[in-house]
């Protein structure tokens, strides 16, 4: 079985679904904290971290409050999500240094190479184009980041076939969820070329 390619979901991630979606996203509160730690001990001074598929903007509003000193950017396909990302960025980063766009994975709103590190989090597996969506983190990357990406462990095999497909070494890792190994952390880099 491949990568899903079911996306009537987006009708739940904008609108009022997106303001349901906010208020249930505190379940993941745990696995949001553990990714932004782990991402705020590898990004370097005054680095520059992306997050796709944002959603509330949860997780970069928690690595901007631990680490001020970094540029933060959210991308999400809901113009709904994007307003809510973005007031939530607003009340802990420097506005100079906290960003939420309207964007697709298949077609980042941001310049070749400036992510220092990248997370894709419980997203993947919406993405109607896993392979152009990939190839986006890839280009997105600086030399030598690191993508981070969680996802349900079914999609995680097909996501972490596709980066390794485009050059990107995986470390994979189970995650807990719910006590629970039911996700998979998958970390890559671009491979020295």
């Amino acid at each position: 079985m491949g990568h899903r390619h079911d996306h009537e979901w987006l009708e739940t991630f904008d609108g009022e679904g997106a303001d349901r979606y906010d208020s249930h996203a505190r379940l993941l509160r745990g696995l949001h904290e553990r990714t932004a730690r782990r991402v705020a001990a590898i990004l370097p001074r005054g680095g520059r971290y992306l997050d796709v598929g944002t959603g509330p903007g949860t997780l970069p509003s928690r690595v901007a409050a631990l680490r001020p000193d970094v540029a933060v950017t959210g991308v999400d396909v809901s113009p709904r999500m994007v307003e809510i990302a973005s007031r939530r960025l607003a009340g802990v980063a420097d506005p100079d240094r906290g960003r939420v766009l309207l964007g697709d994975a298949a077609a980042l709103p941001v310049d070749t190479g400036t992510a220092d590190v990248l997370t894709a989090v419980l997203t993947i597996h919406h993405w109607v184009d896993l392979e152009a969506g990939i190839a986006e983190l890839g280009r997105a990357l600086a030399p030598g980041g690191t993508a981070m990406v969680v996802e349900m462990r079914g999609p995680a095999r097909h996501v972490a076939r596709a980066l390794r497909d485009a050059g990107m070494p995986v470390e994979r890792r189970a995650a807990w969820a719910f006590g629970l190994p039911v996700l998979a952390r998958l970390s890559g880099r671009p491979a020295a070329g």
